[in-house]
């Protein structure tokens, strides 16, 4: 076949589950963590959840990638060249996303999800709001099959992206050397993406390749251990509370709106605060 299947999700499921047992684990075994955790489980049902509604936005996404791409301005070949330049675009792509989904509203409401979780293990890769889809993060990407890439080629980066990202999701890989360090994002990295501290807020919003956050400006190295969660935590492990809380939040601001400017920043404008649980 033209480019390798974009279900690759599917053959990576084993290694999942094989991983998440054997990080639990030693968490439990070295750590005296708590052996699968009300945030464990919950992120494994809010996983099970997505996979129920992945072949609607499945659907949703390739229609849109294929339309746009019938308008190509190009039509770029299937070689190593390619899918490595694909792959850099791909993952610029979403750090912008990323990136915006922390800055504008509509985008954190689902984004939230992820970060609303107060451990930090791989199964919180899977803790993704099942309306990220919804909101039109897509479409941060969807100009690459307008400049040419097959869309089969930006869905198969999408998965080696995602599965890449679950590798990052642990406290049990310490740093990876100088050279990693600086060109990939690492689970040291992206430990402090998830930090509620100050220092790293809105930091660390590679994928793949942390250059970008060099690059811009976003780049925090881990220097003190990170407080997982929200600065204001939700204080709840229902799952319905969890997905939805934001939008609550959302619909509560556009009730009191008095003027467009209010209903504009009801949907833009993320509001941070202090931090109120114990540092």
């Amino acid at each position: 076949m033209l480019v390798p299947p974009f279900h690759i999700l599917r053959y990576a499921l084993p290694l999942y589950v094989l991983f998440i047992f054997v990080e639990n684990y030693f968490l439990f075994k070295e750590h005296k963590k708590e052996l699968f955790s009300k945030d464990t489980r919950n992120n494994l049902a809010i996983f099970a959840l997505s996979i129920g509604v992945s072949g609607f936005t499945k659907i949703l996404v390739l229609g849109v990638y294929f339309f746009v791409y019938e308008h190509r301005i190009y039509t770029f070949q299937y070689d190593v060249w390619v899918w490595l330049i694909a792959l850099i675009l791909y993952d610029f792509c979403k750090y912008c996303m990323h990136r915006f989904s922390h800055t504008i509203r509509w985008f954190w409401a689902a984004h939230v999800v992820h970060h609303s979780s107060e451990e930090f293990r791989l199964s919180t890769n899977f803790r993704t709001s099942i309306f990220v889809t919804l909101t039109g993060s897509f479409l941060f990407d969807a100009w690459l099959p307008i400049l040419g890439f097959h869309p089969l080629i930006i869905i198969s980066l999408g998965s080696l992206s995602s599965i890449y990202s679950f590798f990052c999701h642990t406290e049990l890989v310490g740093k990876l050397g100088k050279v990693v360090e600086y060109i990939f994002v690492t689970p040291s990295h992206h430990r402090a993406h998830h930090g509620s501290q100050p220092i790293y807020i809105d930091k660390n919003y590679g994928s793949i390749f942390i250059i970008w956050d060099r690059m811009f400006g976003t780049f925090e190295e881990e220097s003190e251990p990170p407080v997982y969660g929200l600065t204001t935590p939700i204080a709840s492990q229902n799952l319905v509370v969890i997905l939805l809380h934001e939008w609550k939040a959302i619909l509560k601001d556009v009730a009191k709106s008095r003027s467009i400017n209010d209903l504009i920043n009801a949907f833009w404008k993320v509001e941070i605060t202090p931090p109120t649980h114990k540092q």
